[in-house]
């Protein structure tokens, strides 16, 4: 016996085993990772996906308008971290400010921001 229930109507989903399929109680297609409702053509609900996609996808750089914005470190840090936010980078935000707020100098909080985001124009 599992602890998963259908996110429709909240039943035990003893029967499940991990294949998907339909809850026998309500028939809503069930998410093939946790039972969870079925949005996909891919058998996995868009919490799975979106979670098991941030993890297996390398990170890569996004552009940040950088450029031409005011340099106020702060301002600088809260442009950069929203936009690692933006685009599905929420831990990289966090680890990027505790490494900006913990730095040694400006030359160096701007060098760990641009490890994380690349600057472009406003």
């Amino acid at each position: 016996m599992n602890d998963i229930k259908c996110d429709r109507c909240g039943q035990p989903a003893d029967f499940y085993d991990g294949n998907g399929g339909n809850c026998p109680q309500c028939g809503d297609d069930l998410c093939i990772s946790c039972a969870g409702k079925w949005y996909g053509d891919d058998g996995i609900c868009d919490k799975c996906y979106n979670e098991n996609h941030l993890k297996t996808r390398e990170f890569q750089r996004p552009k940040a308008p950088l450029i031409g914005a005011d340099g106020n470190i702060f301002f600088l840090l809260g442009i950069a971290s929203q936009t690692l936010k933006d685009n599905g980078f929420k831990e990289q935000a966090k680890e990027m400010f505790n490494r900006v707020t913990n730095s040694g100098s400006y030359q160096e909080a701007l060098a760990i921001i641009q490890e994380y985001v690349e600057p472009v124009e406003r």
